[in-house]
């Protein structure tokens, strides 16, 4: 498709694939548009551009309750919509806490006590590990 970068060609629709959505613009889909469609329960942020997650858009998200819940706007009108980078791995562990109780409450995954479905999520919480890097003038 013209105008798509080869990366994002195999993520490409037909557009008959989305010829039931109710879309605001016939000729473009938004955002908000795909979450009011697809109904997605999960989002992940890692485009890099800012104030596409709009409040909106994660109001939309209504399976997203627990990232709403760390919202720094709830506690301050000044506040931002989702939470500082700095705060990244807690949010991301509360997340996954309660995705992992949806999972179960939906039965699509075994019970398990608190304490063992924390720690599973701990075992799979990628640490980077940063190797000392020495510099040889000489090589």
């Amino acid at each position: 498709m013209p105008g798509i970068r080869p990366a994002r060609q195999p993520f490409v629709q037909p557009r008959s694939a989305v010829a039931n959505w109710g879309l605001e613009d016939k000729d473009h889909i938004s955002l908000l548009d795909v979450v009011r469609n697809a109904k997605p329960t999960t989002r992940i942020g890692v485009s890099g551009q800012a104030g596409a997650f709009t409040e909106e858009v994660i109001r939309a998200m209504a399976a997203a309750k627990c990232l709403a819940e760390l919202s720094p706007a709830r506690r301050s009108k000044s506040g931002q919509l989702l939470p500082p980078v700095s705060e990244l791995r807690s949010a991301s562990f509360a997340v996954a806490k309660a995705v992992a109780r949806q999972a179960i409450n939906d039965g699509v995954a075994c019970p398990l006590d608190e304490r063992t479905e924390e720690s599973r999520i701990r075992a799979n919480v990628w640490e980077p590990v940063y190797l000392p890097y020495r510099f040889d003038p000489s090589a």
